[in-house]
């Protein structure tokens, strides 16, 4: 696919979220603002511009756990997600394309588990109304029905405010919320039939069904795969279908893009329901591979300085026979 090809060219980019010369994204005014007020509010400036390599590669389940990782990792992971959507050197396959066909318009249901403070569905939403602003993408009416699975009741908090904050920008660009969160646990068979059937409901009349998984290698890793196993098909199961798509976005790690690590196991273990819903083709339900890439991004805390940004990305199709 040529670049012409896809549905956002890098050339159409406004230069206010990439800048070609220096490599270097930035977030969309309305979250960057939203993130520093909210990391302000809470003393947490000076964690927000400590960047030790590999530090906070979690965020833990207590309160001072969850606004540490925040305030280190929240713009980071908006930034990789944006990377994702963008895809400005052409480098994740047909992720930026199945990213906006699933919010170009009309009624989305999106569901984001885990979906911790909200940096990926937020970045995804705030990218959009930058460039409807800028009249890139058409100024559509968008519904966007979201469902939030999260374990910590902090991160939901953190969540809840940063939506408030967005929201005046994403409507001025015909971009409307509908939010709702479900407490989940990805090893807990209750609670993801929850998130399993809010997003059921939140999809009739859809027009189109996205899920993102986002910063969850993590969590999912050892034994813990086994236990989360037959809830993630149900989540799977669920994000089938035509106008169906879902991304899974990692920082690129070993953990995550390495033979046996969690892209892998992905790959290889749902075999049994991309068959299926697919049939047997080859790479069932999963058609593409995982794709890499890096840029930089503009530290809203510190606007005169960027930091790294690894992504790892897997575009999932769950077509169903016909």
């Amino acid at each position: 696919m040529s670049g012409n090809e896809r549905l956002l060219a890098p050339d159409q980019i406004p230069g206010c979220l990439w800048n070609p010369l220096t490599g270097a994204l930035t977030l969309p005014e309305a979250l960057a603002d939203a993130y520093v007020s909210l990391t302000d509010h809470h003393g947490l400036r000076e964690q927000g511009l400590a960047r030790e390599h590999g530090a906070g590669a979690t965020g833990g389940q207590s309160r001072s756990e969850q606004l540490d990782y925040f305030a280190r990792k929240f713009d980071g992971s908006s930034a990789r997600a944006m990377l994702a959507m963008l895809d400005p050197e052409h480098k994740v396959g047909a992720t930026s394309d199945r990213i906006l066909a699933s919010i170009t318009g009309n009624i989305v249901c999106m569901t984001d588990a885990p979906c911790g403070a909200g940096a990926a569905s937020l970045s995804m939403l705030c990218t959009l109304s930058v460039l409807r602003e800028k009249g890139v993408l058409p100024r559509m009416p968008l519904t966007v029905r979201w469902i939030g699975g999260e374990l910590s009741s902090d991160a939901i908090e953190l969540s809840r405010t940063l939506f408030e904050a967005v929201a005046p920008a994403l409507e001025a660009q015909a971009i409307f919320l509908e939010r709702q969160w479900i407490p989940w646990s990805v090893t807990d068979p209750m609670s993801t039939a929850d998130l399993v059937r809010a997003s059921e409901r939140a999809s009739t009349a859809a027009d189109t069904r996205l899920l993102v998984v986002a910063n969850f290698s993590g969590t999912l890793r050892g034994e813990k795969r086994k236990e989360a196993h037959d809830q993630l098909e149900e989540v799977f199961r669920y994000a089938s279908g035509a106008n169906s798509t879902a991304i899974w976005i990692e920082p690129d790690m070993n953990i995550s893009m390495n033979k046996g690590g969690l892209f892998s196991w992905i790959r290889q273990g749902f075999t049994s329901l991309w068959n299926r819903l697919a049939g047997p083709d080859p790479e069932p339900g999963t058609d593409e591979p995982a794709h890499r890439c890096e840029a930089s991004f503009v530290l809203p805390l510190k606007p005169d300085t960027t930091n790294r940004v690894k992504l790892a990305v897997m575009p999932i199709s769950f077509a169903r026979r016909p």
